[in-house]
């Protein structure tokens, strides 16, 4: 049937009712929403009383853009994990989104690339957020491994049906990924399309400024982690740095933005550490509070296990402060050692404590990090990838 929305559904599991931050995928949502509007229908969760099912019209950043809703915003921990809820609500849907018309479909969500590849004929545009088992790092680890045989089959099975798999995630990760498809006897092979950050919202600004809107005292050495809390994204090697460099510098600061599961270990190892002076835990803050957060910094560390293609790292490289991090995906894209940041190879704190330490004597971040930002991993960049990409077909 004839229709006059955009060409291609966008399906995420995001809350399109509301500024999309929090997660890698609400930032990409948002950054479709900003740059890619008219392209896409967009089907997801609303915590509006929007009619389920039916395309309403939205609006956010001063952007109108087309909506299905299918489900009402989860609040809290469920039973049924979110994953499998969302493709049972795309299933319960699927006659009103057929009638769209509409046959691509551009997913970061792993449940609705499966409900695309197994219960329609459509095209299917998947963005792995990684090439890990996300079940594996997810919010129900110990549920995630005895589940991850099933999803490592059925997902095997849906990159087969799809039409283009992207990856965020460094060309070396793809490559050996792409590898272990072809032993396993897949011919879907992984695309790159790295992360992307908002250059309009994170920018340099002056640190001083953002000090005294924050309270922090400009003689302090300030650290800043943005991201989950939780036991994959290493908190327990960062805070046992931290501790080591505020042994030599006792007025530092150590903010951390984010939320997660395991938010109450992280508060708990914070007092068994004894910083609860100098350890502040910002939430989950709006992006416009997070780039004056970073602002502030002296540097930001990232000591993650496994990465995807970090946007906190991007984001950091755009405001233009140095970062210490582990040799997770990504890390050697954006950081050139010794002159933005370091890389630091073993999980030892002193070393990771002494590079931190390292990183705020590092000069003309700046210039390197936002040039290397601006040239690749630009919103405007990314969905000039995605549509060209699409549209080739």
């Amino acid at each position: 049937m004839s229709h006059s929305f955009g060409p291609i559904l966008y399906v995420d599991s995001a809350d399109f009712s509301r500024p999309l931050y929090g997660s890698g995928g609400a930032t990409v949502c948002g950054s479709a929403i900003r740059h890619a509007a008219s392209s896409f229908v967009f089907v997801g969760y609303t915590s509006d009383d929007d009619r389920l099912g039916y395309v309403t019209r939205k609006r956010l950043y001063g952007v109108d853009f087309n909506f299905m809703p299918i489900g009402r915003a989860p609040s809290g921990r469920r039973w049924v994990p979110e994953a499998m809820r969302f493709g049972i609500l795309l299933q319960r849907y699927r006659r009103g989104i057929a009638d769209l018309g509409i046959t691509r479909l551009f997913t970061r969500t792993y449940s609705a690339l499966w409900w695309c590849a197994f219960s329609t004929n459509w095209r299917a545009y998947y963005y792995a957020p990684g090439l890990g088992n996300p079940l594996l790092i997810g919010r129900r680890p110990a549920l995630g491994r005895v589940f991850s045989g099933v999803y490592n089959y059925l997902q095997g099975r849906a990159l087969a049906r799809t039409t283009v798999a992207f990856a965020a995630a460094s060309e070396d990760e793809i490559a050996k990924h792409n590898r272990y498809l072809t032993s396993v006897g897949l011919t879907r092979k992984y695309e790159r399309l790295p992360t992307a950050v908002n250059t309009d919202l994170f920018k340099p600004r002056p640190r001083h400024i953002a000090r005294g809107r924050l309270g922090i005292a400009p003689s302090a050495k300030v650290f800043v982690y943005s991201g989950r809390l939780a036991r994959v994204k290493g908190i327990d090697l960062l805070l046992e740095s931290f501790r080591t460099v505020r042994k030599r510098y006792s007025d530092s600061v150590f903010l951390m933005a984010g939320h997660g599961e395991e938010e109450e270990w992280v508060r708990r190892t914070i007092e068994a550490m004894d910083l609860g002076n100098s350890v502040v835990l910002l939430g989950n803050i709006p992006p416009e509070q997070l780039a004056v957060v970073i602002a502030a910094a002296n540097a930001c560390v990232v000591g993650s296990h496994t990465e995807g293609f970090s946007l906190a790292m991007l984001e950091h490289a755009a405001c233009g402060r140095p970062i210490v991090s582990t040799d997770v995906s990504g890390a050697r894209d954006i950081i050139c050692d010794g002159v933005n940041g370091f890389i630091v190879h073993q999980r030892d704190p002193d070393i990771f404590a002494a590079k931190m330490i390292d990183a705020t004597a590092l000069s003309n971040v700046a210039r390197y990090s936002c040039r290397l930002v601006e040239e690749n991993y630009s919103e405007e960049r990314l969905w000039q990838s995605v549509l060209q990409r699409v549209n080739a077909d």
